[in-house]
């Protein structure tokens, strides 16, 4: 697993409450799940 600085990490953080509040808040489809996988990929 690669290093990231403190700054990303806080991004990343940010991102996944993001995605989990989405889950929490709805019924996925699996396009919905495909297109997060890639937003996430990018970070």
């Amino acid at each position: 697993m690669k290093q990231i600085k403190n700054g990303e990490s806080y991004l990343h953080v940010l991102a996944m409450e993001q995605i989990l509040a989405t889950i929490a808040g709805s019924r996925l489809k699996i396009t919905d799940l495909i297109s997060m996988y890639q937003l996430w990929s990018r970070f």
